[in-house]
C-alpha cells in the first residue's frame, strides 16, 4: 500500500485500487499519551461469540449514535458484551481473568470486521492513560 499524504487529502493506493479522502490537520488535536495502565488478554473464540451473540441486536439508525454500537463492560472477572436497538437487547458474559475496570463502545463496523477476520489465539486490550 502506498500513502501520499498533502495537506488537506491523502490517497491511499492498493491492489484492489485507489482511494481518496479528505483530512483534516493534526495540529488541534491533542497529542496522546501512550502511558499503558491496564492490560488484560482474552480467548479469542470468546471475543468472536460475545461479538456474534450482541451485533445483530445493535441499532442501525444514524440519529440514534449510542445504540450503534457494542458496549464492552469490563469488569474484574468478566466481560460483558451489551447490544441494543431499543426494541430488543442481548447480554453476552464472559468469565475470564480481567485486569481492566472500564467501559467502552465497539463501533458495529468494527465489529463486522474482527469477526471477518477469524481471529485465533489470544487478543490482548490494552487501557491507556489519554
Amino acid at each position: 500500500m502506498t500513502f501520499d499524504v498533502k495537506e488537506t487529502s491523502i490517497t491511499i493506493k492498493a491492489n484492489t485500487g485507489t482511494y481518496e479522502m479528505a483530512i483534516e490537520s493534526g495540529v488541534d488535536f491533542p497529542i496522546p499519551k501512550d502511558e499503558i495502565v491496564a492490560n488484560t488478554e482474552i480467548d479469542a473464540s470468546d471475543l468472536n461469540e460475545g461479538i456474534f451473540r450482541s451485533l445483530f441486536a445493535c441499532s442501525s439508525d444514524d440519529l440514534r449514535p449510542a445504540f450503534t454500537g457494542i458496549c464492552l463492560e469490563f469488569e474484574t472477572n468478566k466481560l460483558r458484551f451489551m447490544g441494543t436497538d431499543a426494541n430488543i437487547a442481548s447480554v453476552f458474559t464472559i468469565d475470564c481473568d480481567i485486569k481492566l475496570n472500564n467501559i467502552c463502545i465497539l463501533p458495529t463496523n468494527a465489529g463486522k470486521i474482527i469477526r471477518s477476520l477469524q481471529l485465533a489465539g489470544m487478543v490482548i486490550f490494552r487501557c491507556t492513560d489519554n
